[in-house]
């Protein structure tokens, strides 16, 4: 059997019938499509799940930034007898 239709009907009488061999090529299609599928959610959610790391690295990092640089504005301040006060409109004012 070295033409395609004998190959197809010898499938098919091997799968039980036109009906059964037609059900088994949906479902390996389906099956195909869910592996495929699977595979795309996880690219994606690999490539989400490295960009939230690398915006929540890049705010730490700024946020330390400020600290350090909120820090060393405070002990000049403090250097040269300024205070900052702490109200809901901060301000500066003089202490001496």
């Amino acid at each position: 059997m070295d033409w395609d239709y004998a190959q197809m009907a010898h499938e098919a009488a091997l799968c039980g019938g036109p009906e059964a061999y037609v059900a088994t090529i949906r479902y390996g299609g389906v099956i195909d499509g869910r592996v495929e599928g699977a595979i795309g959610a996880t690219l994606i959610t690999l490539a989400v799940g490295g960009l939230v790391k690398l915006i929540r690295d890049q705010v730490k990092k700024k946020r330390t930034q400020a600290s350090v640089a909120e820090e060393k504005l405070r002990k000049l301040l403090e250097e040269k007898g300024i205070t900052l006060t702490e109200d809901a409109n901060p301000g500066v004012t003089e202490t001496e």
